[in-house]
């Protein structure tokens, strides 16, 4: 394990030297202003040093620069040539030697502009401007709307009777320039929109003198338009925002994958390892392979019926207590049906074959997909690049979780970054880290002799193609995540459609931005900081965007400044029950604990007056009317809350509009302690007497104003605290020298 991951490791430092390395070589050989000139066997040296093959028309892209998840085939390799011919109209005559040196003019131009938006300033906006794009955008703008904005020039460049061909004596006809907006009209509404968003970076590259070949596109005149087909506005694409999961789905999905978690995996994870085994003992035999498929059969079946199913507590389970349904499994069909005699018939358990083990291999994975992406809030891309050594542990003793960010980032390989991560977070990546290492053995073990040597070193992705399915390989990394977690739903015998929205993995992200902005205060930086944003704007769209949430948000907000009145209003209450001599206030302090206590006192006789008792209903009659139905007390800082109402003015602000919490002062009439922060006030007292002292010693009078205020700002937070220490003659005579300039 420690091998392969110091492989990985080498591999990913190499992949970092190799990416800047080619494009520093490619700008060494020549510029990026002489790109759009390059000739043929020059263009294919560039693509051969930026390591995007050096074949001219085949862009190619290595599989390790790619995110996880986004690895298929076309975005691989692609090429040039066909995908031009796919976008070209259907009546094109193909055959002819005129269109043969058209269409590889227009290849040599797609190459040179993908050659050139790889080393050259090719962002657009100011974040980007002056970095070339990264390798996934590239590789798309390859596969599609480079390959259709070309396709369609090269059709404009057909229809001209006599076409000049490039050559010594002749310059190269222009290709795109001969475009109109008109010719992409027949172009989807998605591929449109990108092509048109390459033609503006074709237009800022020629502004720079690196492209000379670029889209007029101009809109027409108003005389064209007047004369020309009505314009209409197309209708607004239809949005399909990622939703949180509803919370009933997402209670049952949480427990069932707890379960599995919990309670199966050892038990499977324990057979599989045994499987291993068995596979590596049938090899060794030299058995032809169909007595080694029997054989194998034989010795699972014995396996299987003998184990003894344990849950977490070593207690034996008979069955597994919610519905798990395995696509073509044997063994887990279940019937609640009674026959005529009254009998039901029970779920046939344990599994009987390896398919049966191989999917409940695959559930199990997907039971830690679940706490993990719930948990760290990450895009499938950053999940899916987490490798079975990435939790790490702080001196601290907080557990992260390391892995690659690849959006908005600069990097072609991506950005190492962490997630701070839950205990049962940690406990799902150690234990998914030794099932997809007991994967790949099994899948390994399994294979011929011959192929078994010829297999590499293990990997150390924490994902694997893991599934019932026979044509899965789960020594491969998982890609699809989304139809892992259909699947997964199907297993559990829920919805793949919560909410009517098909499952899919950033709908996570979204429930735990759902459940930090209705539990936590501060939702928006600590989003920002998980998410990974560059800004806190980006945060709040990204929480806001949703009407639906943010009105619960609200309604949440209210009712948790609700919540906290009532406990002070109850606190209150057994403080003047208890000490009816002396008030105590709860143990809340700030002369703001003064006005509500005797706010309480009021209410509470005048309930009294009128000849009612003192009830539950009252004291949240009490805090709806304290906080203006929840309109009111905000927390300006940890443990101090401001009981401002929305009418009011205040010190911080001196007008009626929200609070400054940069402007609370101890000394504000609405300004409310809570009663845990009476250690750490103490605490400050105490080294700001000591402070005061030796600087006082020292003769540094600027440092002994500074703890003298101090002193006198913290003493009055608590009634307690002033109360002890005003016994301290320091104190005492820092407070009579305020008491006397005030007079």
């Amino acid at each position: 394990m420690t091998s392969a991951v110091q492989s990985v490791e080498i591999a990913e430092v190499s992949r970092d030297v190799e990416v800047g390395t080619g494009q520093a070589r490619a700008l060494l050989r020549f510029g990026a202003e002489h790109v759009q000139n390059l000739s043929t066997q020059h263009v294919m040296e560039l693509q051969a040093l930026l390591q995007h093959g050096s074949t001219l028309g085949v862009w190619e892209t290595p599989k390790h620069w790619l995110p996880p998840g986004t690895q298929a085939l076309h975005r691989r390799s692609s090429n040039l040539r066909e995908r031009l011919l796919s976008y070209l109209p259907a009546q094109s005559d193909t055959s002819s030697e005129r269109f043969e040196l058209a269409l590889q003019h227009a290849t040599l131009a797609l190459s040179r502009y993908l050659v050139l938006v790889r080393i050259g300033p090719a962002g657009l906006g100011k974040r980007g401007a002056n970095h070339s794009l990264d390798v996934t955008t590239i590789s798309g703008l390859a596969h599609s709307h480079g390959p259709a904005l070309f396709a369609k020039a090269l059709a404009k460049l057909l229809e001209v009777d006599e076409l000049a061909l490039s050559g010594d004596d002749q310059p190269e006809p222009m290709l795109l320039a001969r475009l109109s907006r008109s010719d992409l009209e027949p172009l989807s509404k998605n591929l449109r929109k990108d092509a048109l968003n390459e033609c503006v970076r074709m237009r800022m590259l020629a502004e720079r003198g690196l492209w000379h070949d670029v889209p007029p596109l101009a809109k027409p005149s108003k005389p064209e338009a007047m004369k020309g087909a009505p314009l209409l506005n197309e209708p607004p694409a239809k949005r399909d925002p990622h939703l949180p999961f509803p919370d009933d789905y997402l209670s049952e999905m949480a427990w069932k994958s707890k379960w599995l978690m919990r309670n199966l995996a050892p038990n499977v994870l324990a057979i599989a390892e045994q499987i291993v085994v068995l596979w590596k003992e049938s090899l060794q035999q030299g058995w032809v392979m169909s007595s080694v498929i029997s054989y194998r059969q034989e010795k699972i079946s014995e396996m299987l019926t003998r184990h003894r199913w344990l849950d977490e507590q070593g207690v034996p389970f008979m069955s597994i207590p919610f519905e798990l349904n395995l696509p073509g499994a044997t063994g887990f069909e279940a019937s609640s049906i009674a026959d005529i005699e009254g009998n039901n018939t029970a779920l046939l358990w344990p599994p009987k074959n390896f398919r049966d083990v191989k999917g409940l291999l695959g559930a199990v994975q997907m039971a830690h997909y679940f706490v993990i992406a719930l948990s760290m809030g990450a895009r499938s891309s950053e999940a899916l690049s987490l490798k079975r050594d990435c939790v790490q542990r702080d001196k601290d003793g907080r557990q992260y979780a390391n892995g690659r960010t690849y959006k908005l980032v600069q990097s072609f390989e991506g950005e190492l970054r962490d997630w701070l991560l839950p205990d049962l977070a940690v406990e799902a990546i150690e234990q998914q880290a030794r099932l997809a290492a007991v994967a790949e053995k099994l899948h390994n073990a399994g294979q011929s002799k011959k192929r078994t040597q010829s297999s590499g070193a293990p990997g150390v992705h924490l994902w694997g193609e893991i599934s019932a399915a026979p044509a899965s390989d789960s020594s491969q990394p998982l890609r699809n995540i989304n139809n892992y977690l259909r699947r997964y739903a199907t297993t559990l015998g829920m919805s793949t459609e919560p909410g009517g929205q098909n499952i899919r993995s950033h709908r996570f992200r979204k429930t735990l931005a759902r459940l930090v902005g209705l539990a936590l205060t501060q939702a928006p930086k600590i989003l920002m900081d998980v998410f990974g944003h560059k800004s806190i704007e980006m945060t709040l769209y990204y929480i806001l965007a949703d009407k639906d949430l943010r009105a619960e948000i609200e309604t949440v907000a209210r009712e948790l400044r609700v919540m906290r009145a009532k406990e002070v209003v109850e606190h209150l209450v057994d403080a003047q029950l208890a000490a009816r001599q002396k008030p105590t206030m709860g143990g809340y302090g700030g002369l703001g604990a003064v006005t509500l206590n005797e706010a309480v006192r009021s209410y509470r006789d005048r309930v009294h007056r009128r000849g009612e008792d003192w009830s539950v209903s009252r004291v949240n009659e009490l805090a709806e009317l304290l906080t203006m139905q929840g309109t009111a007390w905000e927390q300006v800082r940890p443990g101090v809350l401001c009981t401002k109402l929305p009418g009011e003015a205040g010190p911080c602000n001196k007008s009626r509009g929200r609070p400054e919490p940069s402007k609370c002062q101890t000394t504000c009439g609405n300004r409310l302690e809570e009663s845990f922060h009476r250690e750490d006030v103490d605490g400050s007292i105490q080294e700001s007497v000591t402070h005061y002292l030796n600087a006082v010693a020292e003769g540094e009078e600027l440092m002994s104003a500074h703890w003298a205020g101090q002193i006198r700002a913290h003493v009055m937070r608590f009634d307690d605290l002033k109360e002890k220490w005003m016994l301290n003659s320091t104190v005492q005579s820092l407070m009579n020298v305020q008491d006397t300039e005030v007079d």
